[in-house]
């Protein structure tokens, strides 16, 4: 990995966040719930300071992302970007958008557009550097490394929640709260296992096998995204509503927009990744991870432990002001990917045994399986209820798995919970 790589790196995913995040506060002013209890109120200082200084914000974020397209290799988007770039400061700066925005439909229509821009980018990285790409055309299959980091990744989330939840003064049984939240990660990873799986079997239809799984596998990731944000995020601002409505709409178009944003700007991390001397990419599932992690394995452990660490110092403050969990289960899902990607660079590249693929399968079904029956068991709901209060992940996963919603909920002026109200 070359610093020249790194620092184009850095900078689109911190011009990602920035855009991002001014999208989801765009968003936040056109709920009403979020409107009045976050924005008004300045329930984050931190957020209501970066609406204020939000225009001077853009040059900081967006400068340096303008100038490494002047080496596009087509001349429209060499001059277009930054020239717009450029155009939209001087506009901030006489009509600052955030500090102006009211409740209303245009505050919604904001949102969407400042997800155009990392698209934007990431299309012109995916045009300049995706034909580059050497891919394998007879890869080895690693379905046991893919499971293995699935497994790794259940494992270590579960053990790490589990860890920040007693450490913070949880009561009850701590051996059967382990035995709980690793059944629930098993479980959930289990189910993610499967159609990754058969990613790889329809991969090896095309001619570089390679290069289709990993077009597939970010149309998988993105359909996760989607649903994540469409029935698990959404909901618990009150951004929901019957079919065709608008709300319902908005919630799904916003939804697609942000999850396109974010995985297409992975997809050109994965793009303008170089290496000198590289053998072919073996998998589009390598390709994918490729940009996220140093080299060595030790280096890799080290992440691991800052992730366990940042993990918990984000819990921790995050805490402070998140009454329905939901931020909190927004980090813990970055945490699954990140954890994910960690295990899938540690493993070695092996040949599948005989017999791999079926063992693989039992694995993940006797999973699903002992969930359903532990989870069908009389004493189970009063169990899981009072775990989903303070272990967040096993909460996370324990929704996804039973297709509830507890962040689904808002405080009214009592400060007591509620059902949100749609717009």
């Amino acid at each position: 990995m070359t610093l020249r790589y790194a620092a184009g790196a850095l900078a689109r995913l911190l011009f990602l966040a920035f855009t991002t995040v001014t999208s989801f506060y765009c968003l936040m002013a056109f709920l009403p719930f979020t409107w009045h209890a976050v924005v008004q109120a300045h329930l984050i200082p931190q957020l209501s300071w970066f609406a204020v200084k939000h225009p001077v914000l853009w040059w900081l974020f967006a400068l340096p992302v303008a100038t490494q397209t002047f080496s596009s290799k087509r001349q429209l988007a060499r001059y277009a970007f930054p020239l717009a770039v450029v155009i939209f400061g001087l506009y901030l700066a006489l009509h600052p958008v955030l500090v102006t925005l009211e409740n209303d439909r245009a505050s919604f229509f904001w949102s969407l557009a400042w997800l155009a821009w990392p698209i934007w980018l990431a299309v012109i990285d995916w045009r300049d550097n995706f034909t580059a790409i050497q891919w394998a055309a007879r890869p080895e299959p690693d379905d046991q490394r893919l499971f293995g980091a699935f497994f790794l990744t259940a494992l270590f989330t579960a053990l790490l929640s589990w860890q920040l939840t007693w450490l913070g003064g949880g009561a009850g049984s701590p051996a059967q709260a382990f035995s709980w939240t690793v059944l629930a990660q098993l479980a959930l990873f289990a189910l993610l296992f499967g159609p990754a799986l058969i990613i790889t079997g329809l991969a090896g239809y095309f001619r570089y096998p390679p290069r289709a799984e990993f077009v597939l596998d970010l149309f998988y990731i993105a359909g996760l995204i989607f649903l994540f944000l469409y029935a698990k995020v959404f909901p618990s601002l009150g951004f929901e509503g019957p079919a065709m409505s608008f709300e319902n709409i908005a919630a799904s178009l916003c939804a697609a927009l942000t999850s396109m944003a974010l995985v297409l700007t992975w997809g050109a991390l994965s793009c303008l990744w170089r290496a000198p001397g590289a053998a072919p990419v073996q998998s589009g599932m390598d390709a994918l991870t490729r940009p996220l992690l140093p080299p060595t394995r030790a280096a890799q452990a080290v992440a691991l432990v800052c992730l366990a660490i940042a993990t918990g110092l984000a819990s921790k403050a995050l805490s402070a002001f998140d009454w329905n969990y939901m931020l909190q289960e927004i980090t813990w899902a970055i945490v699954w990917v990140v954890a994910f990607a960690i295990f899938f660079r540690v493993q070695p590249a092996t040949r599948n045994q005989r017999g791999g693929v079926p063992a693989i399968l039992a694995v993940s079904l006797i999973a699903v399986a002992a969930w359903q029956f532990a989870f069908s068991e009389a004493a189970a709901p009063r169990t899981l209820e009072a775990l989903s209060g303070r272990n967040i992940s096993f909460r996370l996963a324990h929704d996804l798995l039973t297709h509830t919603n507890n962040s689904a909920q808002c405080l009214n002026p009592t400060g007591a919970p509620e059902p949100c109200a749609s717009h």
